[in-house]
């Protein structure tokens, strides 16, 4: 945000867009570690162990928004990573409750 007078500062505004630049910032860490779990470059125990529930929680909430930003910018690979990152840990968290 640019300010071009110091007085006319809208803290709102500000506030919105720093959470906005936090969720893309999460969003992107979780899509950056579903890659490396995809090129198993990262062990799928030490991510479960750590990120499980949050994975699962935002993806379920955020699914429906990601299809409508890929349909939108015609780009069907965004989110990918985070996408796959969601998938391993469901499919953890069946075995588990098959067990």
């Amino acid at each position: 945000m640019q300010v071009t007078d110091p007085g006319k500062i809208d803290i709102g505004r500000m506030r919105a867009e720093h959470q906005i630049g936090d969720l893309n910032a999460v969003l992107l860490v979780f899509d950056e570690i579903g890659v490396l779990l995809q090129m198993r470059l990262i062990d799928v125990d030490l991510v479960e162990k750590l990120f499980h529930r949050h994975v699962i929680k935002i993806w379920e909430k955020l699914e429906p928004v990601f299809e409508k930003i890929r349909e939108s910018s015609n780009d069907p690979r965004l989110g990918e990573g985070f996408e796959h990152l969601y998938r391993e840990m469901k499919k953890r968290e069946r075995k588990l409750q098959n067990v």
